[in-house]
């Protein structure tokens, strides 16, 4: 795993100032939300840092991608649990959480927006949030509105941080490239193991 991430963060860096770096940024987003186990913040970071004018596209692009992107797992949820979604769960260790938060999600749809509008925000899998919606078959308007709230945020925090201080965490990221994976790497094993807690 941590070659394919350095691999990707490498690749969206060489591509951040080009047309194809927001083709791969709405690819990996869309991937990301459904079933792929890599952060996004490894191709948005290295595109957000090339340029301040490339963020609110960023932004916007990130959002809307990684949303339908949930929308595919809430429909693998919905429709195809038990020959996709489950085993693809147990491959990332986080198929018996589903039960309880299913369960937490159904016994109160505002609780339920919030921990989707969590997942859509913090290191927690999406894809794992959203596959529980589609499973219990959460209110699609509701789940649909908390994730875009969820995902605006998380992706104007990062962009808000580089428009101001990009210069500075341009120059960090250079001098610490293996700090920096190694972080993103916590981050994403972190978020499984929250998970864990959380759902």
């Amino acid at each position: 795993m941590a070659l394919g991430f350095q691999s990707l963060y490498d690749r969206a860096e060489k591509a951040a100032g080009s047309r194809s770096a927001l083709w791969l940024l709405g690819g990996v987003s869309f991937a990301e939300s459904a079933f792929l186990p890599v952060p996004v913040d490894a191709v948005s970071i290295p595109i957000m840092l090339s340029d301040k004018r490339r963020i609110p596209a960023v932004i916007l692009i990130g959002t809307l991608t990684s949303v339908l992107g949930g929308l595919l797992g809430y429909v693998l949820g919905w429709g195809f649990y038990e020959t996709l979604a489950q085993p693809m769960l147990g491959a990332l260790g986080v198929a018996e959480e589903i039960e309880g938060f299913t369960a937490r999600m159904q016994t109160n749809q505002a609780a339920g927006a919030w921990l989707i509008f969590l997942g859509a925000v913090t290191p927690v899998p999406f894809k794992v949030v959203c596959i529980g919606a589609g499973l219990i078959k959460f209110n699609l308007p509701l789940f649909l509105a908390a994730a875009m709230a969820g995902r605006v945020l998380r992706f104007l925090a990062f962009g808000v941080l580089f428009w101001y201080f990009g210069d500075a965490a341009k120059r960090f990221m250079k001098q610490s490239s293996g700090l920096v994976t190694l972080l993103l790497l916590v981050v994403l094993i972190g978020g499984f193991v929250a998970a864990g807690y959380l759902l």
